[in-house]
C-alpha cells in the first residue's frame, strides 16, 4: 500500500475511491483474509473467495 498524506481523525467523515472498502475497528485489527483487499490493485475476487471460506 502506497501512503496518500492524508490523515483522517476519529469522528471525522471519510470518502474514498476504491475497488474494495472495509471497515476495521481498531488499528492492527486486520485479518489474513483481508489480505487480498489491501494490494495495489486489489484482488477482489481472492478477497471474496477468502471471505467465504472464512466463515
Amino acid at each position: 500500500m502506497r501512503p496518500t498524506g492524508v490523515v483522517v481523525q476519529s469522528g471525522t467523515e471519510a470518502v474514498s475511491r476504491v475497488a474494495v472498502a472495509a471497515r476495521w475497528s481498531r488499528p492492527g485489527a486486520v485479518r489474513p483474509v483481508d489480505a487480498p483487499a489491501l494490494g495495489s490493485p486489489a484482488d477482489v475476487g481472492a478477497w471474496v473467495a477468502g471471505l467465504a471460506a472464512a466463515r
